[in-house]
């Protein structure tokens, strides 16, 4: 849990790593970590959902998951729809956001600042 909490703060604020197209360490993990070249993933494509290393894969996806992965794809994710219902995505993002942070800052003092690992403070 501690070490998800900063990876799903980046994700959430939807952080993008300004330089990340010339640093070479971000060059060489994508070539390590996608069987394919990273470049000429569809990100958008539905099907990426569902591409997992046999190696990553220690229960194979249930037809829920397919199923909420479809139905989350058309329909929250989906921008049109969510303009033409006014779902209020970012509103819910900032509050998560919000509550995520003072969760982290809480551990923090709860622990003195002693961390689990590095990545607690990426």
């Amino acid at each position: 849990r501690m070490v998800y909490l900063p990876m799903a703060t980046l994700f959430g604020s939807r952080y993008v790593y300004p330089q990340a197209e010339n640093d070479s360490l971000v060059r060489e993990l994508r070539e390590e970590l996608y069987a394919t070249k990273y470049e000429s993933i569809n990100w958008g494509a539905f099907n990426v959902r569902e591409c997992i290393a046999p190696t990553d894969l220690y229960n194979p996806q249930s037809w829920l998951m397919t199923a909420a992965n479809h139905f989350l794809y058309w329909t929250i994710e989906n921008p049109t729809l969510r303009a033409l219902f006014h779902i209020p995505l970012h509103s819910l993002r900032q509050r998560a956001l919000k509550f995520t942070f003072e969760y982290i800052n809480a551990e923090d003092r709860h622990t003195h600042w002693l961390d689990v690992g590095p990545v607690s403070k990426a």
